[in-house]
């Protein structure tokens, strides 16, 4: 991987109404996306002690000040405790398929609430009531190269509290944004050496990643894959796809591959998961994963597809 496995917890924002890409502690966010934090997370505690499991849930963990009791546990910061103990009663784990995770927690009260994290775009889909800035605050925060995951909650009423056989569709629906949360992973020390000796030895880079799509290009901006230094990432624009830069200054479409070829020279195109097949379908054939230098929020499968393109297209 071209960054550090070390995450660094930036901060929360979008808490208790207030949408801004300025961060603060976890400490200042709303209680319920303190309880997101805490609870919706697979962190085991070894017996000497050491806790292991998701960097970016680990650094989460500690910078909100929980700490994993005994059978794991969580157990909340003093300023939590007042709100009552809290048990997971189901775990809906994450998978590359949906983006996200949610728990089912029921405190002393008998008050159940489904608890979810996961990416911006895939929590997004699942709220009540969209924020009005919720989209513009999270590209600011992607653009300057954080990754960001979404903080969403609400409580069940009583006619579901059979929650152990409900479908998982209907437990992450009708949701309440409670805020975003950031990291940051810094670059390796020798990715760009790297990069740079293959570059020279006459290697075509591309970088193929899970993360967010302006996240991957302001990395991929930082290590230099390319000599151009200007980014498209393939949109959908209501019923239209067409290639965006990262502060939406330039709007370019390319309904051919020669079309696409000659952005392809001027910019580093970005193609996500759900843009591979817009592209296969209108370039009908392999040949446009050639063109495309960054492929981002690619799942195990379209990771395979991407390299399996290149193989057909004979230029692996």
């Amino acid at each position: 991987t071209l960054t550090s496995s070390s995450i660094n917890f930036l901060g929360v924002t979008g808490s208790q109404g207030v949408f801004s890409s300025e961060l603060g502690p976890i400490a200042s966010a709303s209680p319920d996306a303190q309880m997101v934090v805490g609870f919706c997370q697979s962190l085991v505690c070894l017996k000497g002690g050491d806790m292991v499991g998701d960097p970016l849930e680990m650094a989460a963990f500690r910078a909100a000040g929980w700490t994993l009791g005994k059978e794991n546990k969580p157990q909340p910061p003093k300023s939590l405790r007042a709100s009552g103990g809290c048990q997971v009663a189901r775990k809906l784990h994450f998978n590359s398929t949906v983006k996200r995770m949610s728990v089912i927690c029921v405190n002393q009260k008998g008050r159940a609430l489904v608890l979810t994290k996961g990416a911006p775009e895939a929590v997004r889909g699942l709220l009540a009531e969209v924020p009005g800035e919720f989209d513009r605050v999270h590209q600011e925060l992607v653009c300057l190269g954080a990754r960001v995951l979404a903080l969403a909650y609400r409580e069940l009423p009583s006619s579901l509290r059979m929650f152990s056989s409900l479908p998982r569709e209907e437990v992450e629906s009708e949701l309440r944004f409670c805020g975003f949360i950031c990291f940051s992973s810094s670059v390796k020390p020798d990715s760009r050496s790297s990069l740079l000796a293959l570059a020279r030895s006459s290697h075509r880079l591309m970088m193929i990643t899970g993360d967010n799509p302006y996240t991957a290009c302001y990395v991929a901006n930082q290590l230099r894959m390319s000599k151009v230094d200007r980014t498209l990432i393939l949109s959908r624009r209501g019923e239209k796809w067409l290639w965006v830069s990262p502060d939406m200054s330039a709007s370019l479409s390319a309904d051919t591959l020669r079309e696409l070829e000659e952005l392809g020279g001027k910019f580093n195109l970005c193609v996500t998961g759900e843009g591979m097949a817009h592209c296969s379908s209108v370039f009908g054939s392999d040949q446009w994963v050639r063109n495309v230098r960054i492929f981002a929020r690619m799942s195990p499968k379209h990771k395979e597809q991407v390299i399996t393109a290149l193989n057909r297209s004979c230029y692996t």
